[in-house]
């Protein structure tokens, strides 16, 4: 009898701590997903610059002053309060590159299409500054995906160079919101990136 009410209480001190421990991680999650929603925000509000609005309002693509200046905002917001810890793998790939891409030399640029296009270009400025655009949607979209507001990428779905750029970046295409993206399925809800 003595070793079945030890075997309970045994047992039963296991399912308290994994409950705790359960708890816990939940705790954990639950302030990481809040510091992660207000930071995000803040990287939202540095990307504007690079709206693809600019496509409509005939404002251009970023230009190299632009593109400096995201850099070196981008880089403030990256260690401003941490915000650069919140960042997901996914986010964090996506994120280096297209920031790394707003000044490194044209032979650095990624994906390769991304390069040959600005070899290949009169104005391999306004190449980059149009795809720093671009894959700074991206990177919006990812970023929501990350706080569960799924919508598709803003205008066009992802072309083969945001696809070529994604895996670059090791971005896992079979998970949301690119899962959806590429399947052009329809948003639960819409809005720009």
């Amino acid at each position: 009898m003595a070793k079945w009410i030890e075997l309970t209480a045994t047992i039963g001190l296991g399912v308290v701590g994994l409950y705790l421990v359960h708890s816990i991680r939940r705790q954990i999650a639950i302030r990481v997903a809040e510091k992660r929603f207000d930071s995000y925000a803040a990287l939202w509000q540095e990307l504007e610059v690079a709206t693809p609005l600019r496509r409509l309002t005939g404002d251009g693509p970023l230009t190299a002053d632009e593109r400096r200046a995201l850099y070196d905002r981008l880089t403030h917001w990256y260690y401003d309060k941490g915000n650069g810890m919140l960042l997901s793998e996914a986010a964090r790939a996506i994120y280096l590159r297209a920031k790394e891409n707003l000044v490194c030399d044209v032979a650095d640029l990624n994906p390769e299409s991304l390069r040959r296009d600005a070899r290949a270009s009169d104005d391999p400025d306004a190449v980059r500054g149009w795809v720093s655009m671009r894959q700074f949607s991206l990177l919006r979209t990812q970023l929501r995906g990350e706080i569960e507001i799924y919508t598709r990428p803003y205008g066009e779905p992802p072309t083969e160079d945001d696809v070529e750029f994604l895996e670059v970046c090791r971005v896992d295409l079979r998970k949301q919101p690119w899962r959806s993206a590429l399947r052009g399925a329809p948003a639960s809800a819409s809005g720009e990136t």
